[in-house]
């Protein structure tokens, strides 16, 4: 999970301010993201899973995290498709005499 606490309202700080309070609480957030999965794994039925707060804040963290894993993979999946386009377009420019190329506005 790339785990961030998915908190971006600080107020009236300044950007450097901003920028160490978010590295904090997205280091906390790995943190409890870490220590939860663990215990998800090994105790499910734990009484910690009892605790409204902790369970609201695990769940909707997950369902953040796998939005986040989503569009990261979206994202690079895109970025390959667009590598592998400019490659194809350069190799078709390869084939091309300069004639096809005038003619194409190339």
């Amino acid at each position: 999970m790339p785990c961030r606490s998915y908190e971006d309202s600080w107020g009236s700080s300044s950007s450097y301010e901003i920028s160490m309070l978010q590295e904090k609480v997205d280091r906390l957030a790995r943190f409890a993201c870490y220590a939860m999965t663990a215990l998800e794994k090994v105790a499910p039925t734990s009484e910690i899973f009892q605790d409204k707060e902790l369970v609201t804040w695990w769940e909707a963290h997950k369902i953040a995290d796998a939005k986040a894993m989503a569009e990261e993979q979206a994202r690079l999946v895109a970025l390959k498709e667009k590598r592998e386009l400019a490659k194809k377009k350069r190799e078709l420019l390869k084939t091309m005499s300069p004639e096809d190329r005038k003619i194409l506005g190339l």
